[in-house]
């Protein structure tokens, strides 16, 4: 998988940002869901800023909020649209 969204179930931003994350191209490259309540660690680094969509091979995170453009324009720097 090259992306991760850190989420939390019941997150309405979270579901804005699932949205625009199936107008591009990172349905095609894998997107791992993942749940942060049950982890304390990710809890605390990302608590307070979910959604978070991370490339996971370069590690970048784009935070919430972002809107279609600015999400493709940061997918673009992995030649990804």
């Amino acid at each position: 998988m090259s992306f991760r969204l850190y989420e939390s179930e019941g997150c309405h931003l979270c579901d804005g940002a699932k949205q625009l994350i199936l107008q591009t191209g990172i349905p095609k490259q894998g997107c791992e869901l993942v749940d942060i309540a049950f982890q304390q660690q990710l809890v605390d680094r990302f608590g307070d800023s979910i959604p978070v969509l991370e490339h996971t091979e370069s590690g970048q995170h784009l935070h919430w909020p972002f809107n279609l453009s600015q999400l493709l324009f940061w997918l673009k720097q992995f030649e990804i649209s």
